[in-house]
């Protein structure tokens, strides 16, 4: 279909097409790389964000109200696409910054490219990251929103999928191929199982002082907006300061990149100063920021489902770790019976759910790494690797199991137990869980297909937790996506007893994700890669740290391990790469993974 709407100033700014049943915005300022204006794509730009350079033109000349007026008319539109009655997909495959972001964001689905970058590049200048950020940046784990926000950091689209603020990536090649499987769709639906988890799914009950916690985490959309309208005139109006104008100045017109800002220092700004910013506007010329009630969202909100009436049946099939004098850590027998009753459950079509859980305090704190020791200073380090590949081609079958699974973690949760329930589609925590990848703290590293779920956490969060072991509640677990789901101890069982409904009805996600490619490594070239690392650290080939590790931590409990080198800076890349190096022995069997497994249990975070 031909465009139909013109623009006086700038010829076809936005473009309309479609056909009856899907319609296609596009915007079409590829010069300007799409950055937005009063009357609003196309080129290697998304939206590139607000017209800055008009707003600050605009501003020096006295016309301040003027960028008042736009912004207003932005924030509105903001607020339209996030409540708009109809799915919404966006399509990025460029440059997405300020503005830009603050259309996109809010939009039910997030198809990013390997061309898509994402930034909130306003402290840059001055500004403050606006349209809306407060609300989608306060929502991602740790500190990596206000990192965005006070660095302006630039994202790839596969950064943008492992956050979550985009819903899937997609190769650009096939960008065209999904738009024409849009046509074909009607209305979405949301997945039954999510419905019923989220039914008892609750606020995760983080700290006061914790950084999860920001007032954008717990306000309407539209409330954020209000305040990024009243901060932003506040800066356009020059209320407290003019930074802004300052930081603009020397990045956008005369390019010296030497802002003089004020105060010059952070530690010169006090709290009553940030207060101002949040204090009412009072000038006669604005104009408040009112929307219209509108109770559609494309933001996904918990649903609500009443689920008394369902009990646990034969439909539902749990397995239960119960080794609870040892924290239920996995030995050879428990991996075979899991394996066996898993294959049977698969085959047996009376059941549509599996349930991963454990008595005792502990969910599963990992391997057995005595008995691995043992076996190794005995001689028979080749056992350890059996043990391990069994460990790591049951975490490729429930990864790739084909029907839903559920982990229920209500204690302490490590290596090889972090293995297991991660990889299932549903992982629910309480406030009695821990987790921890605590390998590194005797010589061996994250392994268990870390490098798969960790590398995938925001910002460099997942290295800081393979490094450090640093242990999180639940209610982190929560926050930086290794867990779908906060649920109260109390209602476990509860929620057990309702957890007994699938079905297969198609939705929108459902065709997105049939153009979805993993971003980066797949599964099994992670488990591929640890299951040689491992071989080489249990046969010795490179270091023996993970035995000195193990003998510091768990045999003399002296905490003093004697690594070899010494020191950080004496680790030469070959000796890295030689971990990587295919294993040069005959007793070693290969790690074969089944190919034709298809089904994935690993949900894109929304």
């Amino acid at each position: 279909m031909a465009p139909t709407l013109n623009f006086d100033r700038e010829q076809d700014q936005v473009l309309f097409t479609g056909n009856s049943y899907v319609k296609v915005v596009i915007l079409n300022r590829p010069q300007k790389l799409n950055s937005l204006n009063h009357e609003m794509g196309n080129g290697k730009a998304f939206c590139a964000g607000g017209d800055v350079v008009s707003v600050i033109t605009s501003s020096v000349a006295g016309h301040w109200t003027y960028a008042a007026s736009f912004y207003k008319k932005q924030l509105i539109l903001d607020h339209l696409v996030a409540t708009y009655k109809k799915p919404i997909v966006s399509l990025i495959n460029g440059v997405v910054m300020g503005g830009g972001a603050g259309l996109s964001i809010p939009t039910r689905f997030r198809v990013v490219t390997e061309k898509a970058v994402f930034a909130m590049p306003e402290a840059s200048i001055g500004l403050f990251p606006d349209v809306g950020s407060n609300y989608f940046l306060s929502r991602l784990p740790g500190y990596f929103g206000e990192y965005l926000g006070l660095t302006g950091a630039r994202l790839n689209g596969a950064e943008m999928a492992a956050c979550g603020l985009a819903t899937h990536f997609v190769p650009s090649l096939k960008l065209k191929l999904l738009e024409n499987a849009l046509e074909d769709l009607s209305s979405p639906n949301v997945s039954t199982i999510t419905a019923l988890i989220e039914t008892f799914s609750e606020k995760a009950n983080v700290k006061e002082d914790s950084t999860f916690r920001r007032r954008g985490r717990v306000q309407k959309f539209e409330e954020c907006l209000y305040r990024d309208y009243n901060i932003a005139c506040h800066f356009f109006r020059g209320t407290f300061g003019y930074d802004f104008y300052e930081g603009s100045r020397a990045k956008l017109f005369h390019k010296d990149n030497k802002p003089k800002w004020e105060p010059s220092k952070l530690e010169l700004v006090d709290e009553e100063m940030v207060d101002e910013y949040f204090s009412n506007l009072n000038d006669e010329e604005w104009e408040f920021l009112r929307f219209p009630d509108r109770s559609n969202s494309q933001i996904d909100h918990p649903s609500t489902y009443n689920g008394s009436q369902f009990h646990l049946s034969e439909r539902t099939k749990p397995v239960i770790l119960n080794r609870i004098q040892k924290l239920n850590i996995l030995n050879y027998e428990m991996l075979s019976q899991i394996k066996k009753n898993l294959e049977m459950y698969e085959n047996d079509p009376l059941v549509k759910l599996v349930i991963l859980k454990a008595n005792g305090k502990a969910f599963c704190a990992g391997g057995d790494v005595v008995s691995v020791i043992v076996c190794s200073l005995a001689g028979h380090w080749t056992y350890n690797s059996i043990f391990y590949k069994k460990l790591l081609s049951l975490e490729y079958f429930i990864a790739t199991y084909a029907k839903p699974t559920v982990s229920l973690i209500n204690g302490l949760v490590m290596g090889g137990g972090a293995g297991l329930s991660i990889n299932t589609k549903f992982r629910v925590v309480t406030e009695k869980a821990i987790f921890a990848m605590p390998e590194a703290s005797i010589g061996l590293f994250p392994d268990v297909g870390a490098s798969f779920f960790l590398s995938r956490l925001p910002g460099s969060f997942g290295e800081y937790i393979g490094l450090t072991g640093a242990r999180l509640d639940g209610a982190e677990m929560v926050a930086c996506g290794l867990a779908t789901h906060f649920v109260n101890s109390m209602k476990l069982n509860s929620l057990e007893n309702v957890l007994q409904t699938v079905t297969s009805d198609v939705s929108m996600a459902t065709v997105i994700e049939t153009f979805t490619d993993k971003a980066n490594l797949k599964k099994e070239s992670s488990l591929r890669r640890d299951y040689t690392i491992g071989a080489h650290i249990l046969r010795r080939t490179v270091s023996n740290d993970f035995y000195e590790g193990s003998r510091a931590k768990l045999f003399d409990k002296d905490n003093k391990p004697k690594w070899e080198p010494s020191k950080l800076e004496l680790v030469s890349d070959e000796m890295v790469d030689q971990c990587f190096r295919n294993v040069n022995d005959a007793d070693l069997d290969c790690l074969k993974l089944a190919h034709h497994r298809s089904n994935s249990q690993i949900a894109s975070r929304l």
